[in-house]
């Protein structure tokens, strides 16, 4: 059976964005790379010079919007309006784990604020689902295998 990544990478790269939130150097792309499945439009939620380098580097496409705050409502509605033939909207992403990895002994788990900040990953999602009610939207939350 052909899931809706599979399904859209067999008819065009038109038909998927990827949302990456604290998006690192893009393993998310290149997971949806290895499927076989490309991006009409790749955003970037991520803060770290390096990394953006990195990423930039390898797929010079990609929209950074810096912190994941500025995927603001009307930021989520202008990166959509730049791609009108998708059908599937991947949310991607993993908040600070510093938090929640066990070889930080002093870890606060969930009442780290660098913990919470995967809320906003759900919140993203919501966004696209409220101002692209057209396209399908999953989400992919991500942390250490050491957390509780």
């Amino acid at each position: 059976m052909r899931g809706p990544v599979s399904s859209a990478a067999a008819v065009g790269r038109d038909r998927v964005a990827l949302f990456a939130l604290f998006s690192g150097i893009g393993g998310a792309r290149m997971a949806l790379e290895r499927l076989g499945a490309d991006v009409a439009l790749h955003v970037s939620a991520e803060i770290d010079p390096a990394a953006c380098r990195v990423l930039r580097g390898r797929w010079p496409d990609v929209k950074e919007v810096g912190a994941f705050e500025n995927l603001t409502e009307a930021a989520i509605f202008s990166l959509l309006g730049t791609a009108p033939h998708l059908a599937l909207v991947l949310v991607v992403g993993g908040s600070p784990c510093q938090g929640v990895t066990r070889v930080n002994v002093a870890a606060a788990g969930w009442h780290d604020q660098r913990t919470q900040l995967v809320r906003h990953i759900l919140r993203v999602a919501r966004t696209i689902r409220r101002v692209g009610p057209q396209v399908v939207v999953r989400q992919l939350v991500e942390n250490v295998a050491s957390m509780s």
